[in-house]
């Protein structure tokens, strides 16, 4: 997906095909606001990268073609390196299965090459696991459909809203 960015000290009109995320945006933030993305004492530190170096015309890119990221929503994931790409839908989206894509090739991810380069896939898997081990993911429980437990979860604030106490919204059928 396309990263958008403009204002002071932002070039307009350039392009640039090096791998960003969204958690570059912060750390880039911080830096032109002079500040610095170091972490409080005890606070986990940002994963994201400045994106200085590409914005000023110091680098072309701000991540090797070794380099990952990762990411995981609702058991929705996915670990970037280069033009590469596995993921993994969760229904109702998708069936749960990972896949990998060459994004340099295949933008709308119309070619699964998982079984045709079972290296890569097998290497970019166990960056995931790496990535979701050191980032605390944890697996969701068989069954488990986010739907619902946000309907229970906005259920459960609004009845705790009117009855001016707190419900827990735990895994019970409404």
């Amino acid at each position: 997906m396309p990263m958008i960015m403009a204002g002071l000290g932002v070039p307009f009109g350039e392009r640039h095909a090096g791998l960003t995320f969204v958690t570059d945006v912060t750390p880039t933030l911080l830096e032109l606001a002079g500040i610095g993305a170091s972490a409080p004492e005890g606070a986990r530190p940002m994963t994201g990268r400045s994106l200085l170096p590409i914005l000023t015309g110091q680098a072309d890119r701000i991540y090797g073609p070794a380099d990952t990221v990762g990411v995981e929503v609702s058991g929705n994931a996915a670990l970037f390196r280069d033009s590469w790409k596995i993921v993994r839908n969760v229904p109702p989206v998708g069936d749960g299965a990972w896949r990998l894509y060459d994004h340099a090739r295949d933008p709308a991810e119309a070619n699964d090459l998982s079984t045709a380069m079972p290296d890569l896939f097998k290497s970019m898997l166990a960056e995931y696991e790496t990535y979701a081990t050191r980032s605390g993911v944890l697996a969701l429980p068989d069954g488990y459909q986010v739907e619902l437990q946000v309907r229970r979860n906005a259920i459960a604030r609004q009845l705790s809203f009117h009855a001016g106490t707190q419900i827990a919204a735990g895994p019970s059928s409404l």
